[in-house]
């Protein structure tokens, strides 16, 4: 079976260098086909925006130091256990460093915002 593929992968090469020698070579980088051959657009960069309520600007310091805004945005709703278990994990896991206090404070605001 190897020496079958083996043979069908060299016949694919060979066929490939005969179809390429016998294709009719046209330059293509004339003025006229290259002139407005690049386009681009720009597009504004789209930030959530978080509530401002006690915890905002805790979670903000705190959480998007590693995750970006949109990426904590696009979580589901969670039940507070599951966003203190998420808060916990960051802490113990990756070591964050949230103190206690500002962890349950972060756990409020995570609720608040994106709680079921």
């Amino acid at each position: 079976m190897k020496k079958i593929l083996i043979l069908i992968n060299g016949l694919l090469i060979l066929l490939s260098f005969s179809c390429n020698t016998k294709k009719e070579q046209t330059p293509i980088n004339t003025k006229s086909d290259t002139l407005n051959s690049v386009h681009s657009i720009t597009l504004q960069r789209m930030e959530p925006y978080f509530l401002e309520q006690e915890g905002r600007d805790l979670f903000l310091q705190n959480c998007t130091s590693c995750h970006t805004s949109r990426y904590i945005f696009m979580q589901p709703d969670f039940p507070r256990k599951t966003w203190q278990a998420e808060v916990t994990k960051m802490i113990e896991k990756f070591h964050a460093p949230i103190e206690p206090d500002n962890a349950k404070k972060i756990v409020d605001y995570l609720t608040k915002i994106k709680g079921k």
